[in-house]
């Protein structure tokens, strides 16, 4: 290799989180639950000590405490603590139909819990999307997020300031600052031999060509990190050093491999001297960096554009969840106690709004097959949180509206109207 101005190569490895797209919503949840027990596993065993695995969304996480038993969320949390598996502030990887006020309560409860077992929650990461809305951020903020690492698709919508691999400050109207680094696509690392790849795709295609690969993984590696830093140097990135996200596969939601950590453990016998590659969690990431990043420039405005092509691709469901998302908030403002007086509807609607804003928007044979059944299948179910989530809000709204003197038949009845005014 080189001798290059950067220093490190920070690996994040992680599984794209799409409750849908490479299956159906409930099989992919199910995955990423498993994932997480299957990191888990991994880092117990005395080889894979400097393995890491970040958990893309909280989202997974709640999914993963609702079957885990004791002793899996004990040491789930002994890593976190330690600053061994990677914590994210993003609940999921959301479009512009988020309700941030749930966002920020659901946010609530996952920091007062991690506090609880003495972990300070102050990183997040999101992929594929190509930004987050103001509120979203002013949410993070709120609930002490300091860090937010990017992973975006320009494939759908380019990165903010034209470049990407550069960090900034992310200011709001009262000064608060987000740190946010502005990273390369999610599969980078995949693309670059962290995670050897015997076939080619559109992506290896686009930045390494077609010229034969090393038949030796490490060879490879090395190879394609001396073009990548080398362009990286050549035009102008001032750090010495350079974020890679990887997956344990070349997919979307992908699991825990550990040959990316047997690979990197190559390179470094081989190569340590000259280039440290290392796997880290977010917060081990957030530490080794932020020094560095004090004087990184300063930003005011949003982080668009959204994830909108799946949005507008389907105006009658959009609007169903529209009128569910109006019924919620109409509900809040109408009772004060609406979390006492109706824990179970809320929490459901709750949830299905939540999953009804994720970005994913139909499977991945969407456009070149849509007559597929998977592709049926999953646009009804994705359809199903909104309905679900409009279904909920209607019933709290009908409860309301009968402690408040409303009557079921108006036939045949005299009396007066009452007019009750939420603000």
């Amino acid at each position: 290799m080189k001798q290059h101005s950067i220093r490190t190569v920070y690996v994040v490895h992680h599984s794209h989180t799409d409750i849908g797209y490479t299956d159906l919503q409930e099989h992919v949840i199910a995955l990423q639950v498993d994932y997480i027990r299957s990191a888990l596993q991994l880092m117990r065993q005395p080889e894979n000590q400097a393995f890491r695995w970040n958990c893309e969304t909280l989202y997974c996480v709640e999914e993963f405490f609702k079957t885990a038993d004791p002793s899996e969320q004990t040491f789930f949390l002994q890593l976190a603590k330690e600053g061994k598996l990677g914590l994210s502030a993003n609940y999921l990887n959301f479009t512009d139909l988020l309700d941030c006020g749930i966002y920020a309560r659901r946010l609530n409860e996952w920091c007062a819990r991690f506090q609880q077992a003495g972990i300070p929650l102050k990183t997040a990461m999101c992929a594929d999307i190509n930004g987050i809305s103001m509120g979203q951020r002013d949410a993070m903020i709120a609930n002490g997020i300091e860090f937010l690492y990017t992973n975006i698709h320009c494939h759908h919508g380019m990165y903010p300031l034209y470049q990407n691999q550069n960090a900034y400050f992310w200011e709001n109207r009262e000064g608060k600052r987000l740190l946010v680094w502005n990273g390369e696509h999610y599969n980078l690392g995949n693309v670059l031999g962290l995670r050897p790849n015997h076939t080619p795709n559109f992506m290896t295609m686009d930045r390494l060509g077609n010229a034969p690969l090393p038949q030796d993984d490490v060879e490879a590696l090395a190879q394609h990190l001396d073009d990548y830093l080398t362009e990286c140097e050549e035009n102008g990135y001032p750090y010495d050093f350079i974020l890679a996200s990887v997956s344990g596969v070349f997919s979307d939601n992908a699991p825990p491999e550990p040959l990316i950590l047997r690979t990197i453990e190559g390179f470094q016998n081989k190569y340590g001297s000259q280039l440290e590659v290392k796997m880290v969690s977010l917060q081990e990431l957030y530490d080794a960096i932020a020094p560095k990043l004090a004087n990184a420039p300063v930003y005011r405005g949003d982080l668009n554009d959204w994830w909108a092509n799946g949005v507008a691709s389907t105006p009658y469901a959009v609007k169903h969840y529209l009128g569910a998302r109006r019924n919620y908030q109409l509900a809040r403002r109408l009772d004060s106690a609406l979390e006492q007086n109706q824990p179970t509807l809320v929490r459901e609607a709750e949830d299905n709004l939540l999953l009804y804003a994720e970005h994913t928007w139909g499977h991945s044979a969407s456009i070149t097959n849509p007559y597929e059944s998977m592709v049926l299948d999953m646009d009804l179910l994705k359809t199903a949180y909104a309905s679900r989530a409009h279904q909920a809000t209607a019933r709290m709204l009908g409860r309301i509206a009968r402690e408040q003197g409303d009557i079921l038949r108006y036939y045949d009845i005299d009396g007066s109207i009452r007019v009750y005014n939420p603000t």
